[in-house]
C-alpha cells in the first residue's frame, strides 16, 4: 500500500495509456490501420462489396504506411526467425530484396521477444502499447531524478506519451519506439554523471543499442546526438572550471558509447551497405518543397493541433502531411514551458530553452536550415529536417515539468509566480487570438477551411478560459489545499485534452480486417507456381502487401530499392536502353502495355 501511495501519480499515467488502448485490452481491436487495407483497396473491396456497397469506413487514409511496409516487414522477419532462420533476403517485393540490412524490419530489436510469446497481431499492439506507456513512464522517472514534484513529473509523462509526434507515428511501431528511450537514457547519463554504477551503465548501452535496433535511423541520429550534446552539457555545467579532471574522470562513456556502436553494428553495417546499393542517392526528393522544412504557419499546431484540419476527419487542408508537423504537447504544458523560461535559471531551464530554439532555426526554412542541403552534404542532404519536431516536442514537454514544478514549489509566495505565470496565459492567449483574428478576417482562405479553423479552435480556446479560471482560483484562494484541489482538476482537464487528441487519430480496427483472405488471392496463390505477378492499378494488391500472402511481385514500396533494380525498371518502364534515373513511384508504368515481361 504505501509502494501504491507514493507513486500513485505514476499509476495515474499508466491508467490513462490504458484506458487509450481499451479497444484492443477489452474488445480485441488492433492498433493498425488494417481499415485502410479493406476500405481503399482491391481486391478486398469488391470482397466486402455486398455488405458494403461504398466501400468499408475507413478512419485514417494518412497512415496507410503500417500496413504496407512496417508491418509486413516485421512479421516476415518474425516468422522466419520463429522457425530458426536468419531472415536475410525477401523474395516477395522488387522482385527480391534485402530484408536484414532494411533497418525498418527492426530485427535485432530487444522486444521483438513478445513475437516468441504471443501471436502475430497481438504482439504487434503490445508493442505499439509499449510506445506511449514506456515514454511516459522513462519521462516521469527523468524528471523525478531532476527533484520535480509527482504531479510536475505526472504532466511530462502524459505530455510526452500523448504529443504529437509519438501519435502521429504510433501506429508505424518504429519511430515511437526509437523515441520512448530518449528519456530514459537521460536519466542513465544524469546518474552516472552524479556517480558511477554498473547497473545504470548497462541500463545506458541497453537503451542506446536499442534506439539504433528499433528500426528508424534518421530518428535514431536525432536521439543519439540530442542526449550526447546533453551529456556534454552536464559535464561542463558541473565541471566548476576543471574541465580535464571532469572529462577523466566521465571516459568511461566512451566506453559505453563504443559497446553501443559495436553491438549495433549487427544492424547498422548491413543497412550502410544497402544504402550504398541503394537508389536513395539519385532518388532524392526536392529540398525545397513546401513540406520539407516545418512550415511556419504550421507553427500554429502547437496551439491548436487541428487548425488545418485533421486526416482522421477528412478536412484536413494544410500542407502535406500532417504527421509531419503536428508539435502538439497540450495547450496548459505549452503555457507552462513558457512560464519556465520566464522564471527559472537553473541549468535545464537554461538548456532546454536554447535547445527548442537552436532547433526552431534548423527546423524552419532559415538560411541556417538550407545550408546542409545548399551544399549537398552527404547523408545529412537526404534528412528532412521538419522530423527534428521531435526535439521541440521533448524540450517543451521538459519545460513544461519544470514550469509546473516552480508553481507548485512556490505557491506560498505569489510574487515569484503569479506575474510570469498571467504573463505566459497572455502570451499563449495572444497567439490564439491571432488564428481566431486570421479566421475571422479570411485574409483570402477558403471558406470551408475557415470552417474547420474554427471549429477547432473551439476546444483550445475552452482549454485556456479553463486554464483562466485555474489561475484566478489559486490567486483568490490561499490554502494549500483548495490549491491542490484545483490543481487536479487542472492535471484532468490536460489528461481528457491529451487522450481525445490521441483517440481522434489513432484507429483501432477489427482483427477480422487485418489481411483477409479473399478469392483472388487465393487464385494466384494457387496459380502462380515460381513466377510474380503485377497489377494493371496501384489500387489493387498494392506493393508489399502481397508479402502477407507469400506472393511475388515485381513491385515494391521502400525508398532503398536497390540502384540496379531501379535502373533495369527505368529502362523497362521507357522500353528502351535508357537507365538514367527516373521518378520512382510506381515500377512499371502500367498504360506502356510493351514493357510488361
Amino acid at each position: 500500500m504505501k509502494l501504491l501511495r507514493n507513486n500513485w501519480y505514476l499509476l495515474a499515467l499508466v491508467l490513462l495509456v490504458g484506458i487509450f488502448f481499451a479497444p484492443f485490452f477489452l474488445h480485441g481491436k488492433l492498433p493498425l490501420p488494417a481499415d485502410d487495407l479493406v476500405g481503399l483497396y482491391h481486391p478486398w473491396r469488391d470482397f466486402y462489396a455486398m455488405d458494403f456497397p461504398n466501400g468499408i469506413p475507413f478512419k485514417n487514409p494518412l497512415i496507410t504506411d503500417p500496413i504496407r511496409q512496417q508491418y509486413p516487414y516485421r512479421i516476415f522477419a518474425m516468422r522466419q526467425l520463429t522457425q530458426g532462420v536468419l531472415p536475410v533476403w525477401n523474395p516477395y517485393s522488387f522482385s527480391g530484396m534485402p530484408i536484414l540490412a532494411n533497418i525498418q524490419s527492426a530485427i535485432f530489436y530487444p522486444l521483438n521477444t513478445l513475437f516468441f510469446i504471443f501471436s502475430e497481431s497481438t504482439a504487434w499492439s503490445l508493442l505499439v502499447f509499449l510506445q506511449p506507456l514506456l515514454a511516459g513512464v522513462f519521462m516521469y522517472w527523468f524528471l523525478k531524478e531532476l527533484e520535480l514534484d509527482d504531479r510536475a513529473a505526472y504532466l511530462g509523462g502524459i505530455s510526452f506519451a500523448f504529443s504529437g509526434v509519438m501519435i502521429a507515428w504510433l501506429e508505424w511501431n518504429t519511430i515511437g519506439h526509437v523515441l520512448l528511450w530518449l528519456p530514459l537514457i537521460l536519466l542513465a547519463k544524469e546518474k552516472l554523471i552524479r556517480k558511477f554504477n554498473i547497473l545504470w551503465a548497462l541500463t545506458l548501452i541497453f537503451a542506446e543499442v536499442s534506439v539504433f535496433l528499433a528500426g528508424h535511423i534518421q530518428f535514431a541520429l536525432y536521439v543519439f546526438a540530442f542526449t550526447t550534446v546533453y551529456l556534454l552539457a552536464r559535464i561542463i555545467s558541473r565541471s566548476k572550471g576543471d574541465y580535464l579532471t571532469t572529462f577523466t574522470k566521465r571516459l568511461f562513456f566512451v566506453g559505453t558509447g563504443l559497446i553501443v556502436m559495436l553491438i549495433s553494428s549487427v544492424q547498422l553495417l548491413p543497412f550502410m551497405r544497402l544504402v550504398a546499393a541503394s537508389a536513395r542517392q539519385f532518388d532524392l526528393v526536392d529540398w525545397q518543397r513546401p513540406d520539407w522544412f516545418l512550415p511556419p504557419q504550421h507553427l500554429a499546431q502547437f496551439i491548436a493541433p487541428d487548425f488545418f484540419g485533421n486526416p482522421a476527419t477528412g478536412n484536413y487542408w494544410g500542407i502535406w502531411n500532417y504527421g509531419e508537423f503536428v508539435g502538439f504537447v497540450g495547450l496548459i504544458p505549452l503555457l507552462f514551458a513558457f512560464f519556465a523560461i520566464l522564471t527559472r535559471r537553473d541549468f535545464w531551464t537554461k538548456f532546454f530553452s536554447a535547445s527548442l530554439v537552436i532547433t526552431l532555426l534548423l527546423i524552419l526554412p532559415t538560411p541556417l536550415a538550407k545550408l546542409p542541403f545548399q551544399l549537398n552534404i552527404s547523408y545529412l542532404s537526404t534528412m528532412q529536417p521538419s522530423r527534428m519536431l521531435v526535439i521541440i516536442d521533448v524540450c517543451l514537454v521538459i519545460l513544461a515539468a519544470l514550469g509546473f514544478d516552480q508553481l507548485i514549489k512556490n505557491f506560498a509566495h505569489k510574487k515569484l509566480w503569479q506575474k510570469p505565470l498571467s504573463a505566459s496565459m497572455i502570451i499563449v492567449g495572444g497567439l490564439l487570438g491571432l488564428l481566431w483574428l486570421l479566421v475571422f478576417t479570411q485574409n483570402g482562405l477558403d471558406v470551408a477551411n475557415v470552417a474547420v479553423a474554427k471549429r477547432n479552435l473551439i476546444l483550445p480556446t475552452s482549454v485556456l478560459f479553463i486554464f483562466a479560471f485555474y489561475l484566478a482560483g489559486i490567486v483568490y484562494f490561499k490554502t494549500k489545499k483548495m490549491f491542490a484541489y484545483l490543481t487536479l482538476i487542472l492535471l484532468m482537464v490536460i489528461s481528457i485534452d491529451q487522450l481525445r487528441f490521441a483517440q481522434k487519430f489513432t484507429p483501432f480496427v477489427d482483427a477480422h480486417y487485418l489481411y483477409p483472405k479473399t478469392s483472388s488471392i487465393d487464385f494466384l496463390q494457387d496459380n502462380i507456381g515460381n513466377y510474380r505477378y503485377m497489377t494493371t492499378d496501384r489500387r489493387i494488391l498494392p506493393a508489399n502487401v502481397a508479402m502477407m500472402y507469400e506472393l511475388a511481385s515485381v513491385d515494391g514500396y521502400d525508398p532503398l530499392y536497390l540502384h540496379n533494380y531501379g535502373e533495369l525498371v527505368a529502362a523497362w518502364t521507357r522500353n528502351s536502353a535508357d537507365i538514367s534515373p527516373a521518378t520512382f513511384n510506381r515500377i512499371l508504368t502500367p498504360q506502356n502495355q510493351q514493357s510488361w515481361i
